[in-house]
């Protein structure tokens, strides 16, 4: 009962300022490691991890707002009941992403309700780094086969 391995492989689309384009950003395919799991742990396995973005600014308005959302597993098509497949195999293990260290607020992909956004000022002819916390937990007690376990999410940015 030992999942050797839980990866995410993380995509990114980013949704570019319409009317100016005076701020740029760019970032790329992540991916978040969640840990040696261990299923007859009575402790959810708990990680964090983190999704960077540069962004530069050429005119327009300092401020810069980005929203950050994650949409759903790809093994398991949910946002609430996310799951990792075995690689190789049929066994599920669940897991989710947070937006906070606590792990109650889920990340999902519905503006003003469960995305993030980060806003702070970026200087005329600079460049900044924008960094978006994910506190990762698979579940305590799942009773799933050893192996590799993955999933693959999107993460869409819009500024």
């Amino acid at each position: 009962m030992r999942a050797n391995g839980a990866a995410l492989a993380i995509a990114c689309l980013i949704l570019p300022l319409a009317a100016s384009g005076a701020i740029v950003c760019r970032g790329g395919g992540a991916s978040m490691s969640l840990g040696a799991y261990v299923g007859d742990s009575a402790s959810p396995l708990d990680s964090v991890g983190s999704f960077r973005l540069q962004c530069s600014r050429d005119g327009g308005a300092a401020a810069l707002s980005m929203t950050m959302g994650i949409g759903p597993s790809a093994s398991s098509g949910s946002i609430s009941q996310r799951q990792m497949q075995q690689s190789g195999g049929t066994d599920m293990l669940s897991y989710n992403l947070y937006r906070d260290a606590t792990r109650l607020s889920v990340w999902g992909q519905t503006a003003g309700v469960d995305t993030m956004t980060i806003t702070q000022n970026l200087p005329n002819k600079a460049t900044t780094t924008v960094t978006f916390t994910l506190y990762g937990r698979i579940n305590a007690l799942q009773n799933v086969a050893a192996g590799s376990y993955g999933d693959t999410l999107t993460v869409t940015i819009d500024y």
